[in-house]
C-alpha cells in the first residue's frame, strides 16, 4: 500500500475482498501454531495458504493491469492489452494439456518403480 496507493481501490469497490487479508494473517497464525505444535502437514498447508492468498490479494489489487507503469496511466500492462488470439490460447491449451499428461505420467512412472522404503543393508552393497 505504500507503493502503490491505488492497490485498495479495487478492495473498497468490494469489502468481502477482505477476506483476503484475514486469510493472509489466519495462515500465517497457522504456520506458527502447527510449527510449535511438531505437525509439519498442517503447517504446510498453512504455507501453501499464505504463499497462494499473497498473490491472490496482490493479483486482485492489481487488476485489470498485470504489470503497472512507473508512468501513471501510460504504459500498464493490462489484461486487454496483453491477452492472444483465440487460436493462440486453443493451441496453447492443446499443449500445456498434453505436456501436463506426459509430466503426470513421468511422475507416476518414477513413484511407482521407487515405491517403498529403502532397506539400508541392501542399498549398502
Amino acid at each position: 500500500m505504500a507503493v502503490r496507493p491505488t492497490s485498495l481501490q479495487n478492495y473498497l469497490a468490494s469489502p468481502v475482498s477482505f477476506i483476503i487479508p484475514l486469510i493472509i494473517i489466519g495462515s500465517l497464525v497457522g504456520i506458527r501454531y502447527f510449527n510449535h505444535r511438531s505437525l509439519a502437514l498442517q503447517g504446510f498447508l498453512s504455507s501453501s495458504a499464505f504463499l497462494f492468498f499473497m498473490l491472490a490479494g496482490a493479483t486482485f489489487g492489481l487488476y485489470p493491469s498485470l504489470m503497472p507503469s512507473s508512468t501513471p496511466g501510460i504504459a500498464d500492462l493490462t489484461v486487454d492489452r496483453c491477452i492472444s488470439g483465440i487460436h493462440t490460447l486453443s493451441v496453447g491449451l492443446v499443449w500445456w494439456g498434453f505436456g501436463m499428461l506426459l509430466a503426470v505420467g513421468y511422475f507416476v512412472l518414477v513413484y511407482t518403480m521407487f515405491r517403498g522404503k529403502v532397506d539400508m543393508k541392501e542399498a549398502a552393497d
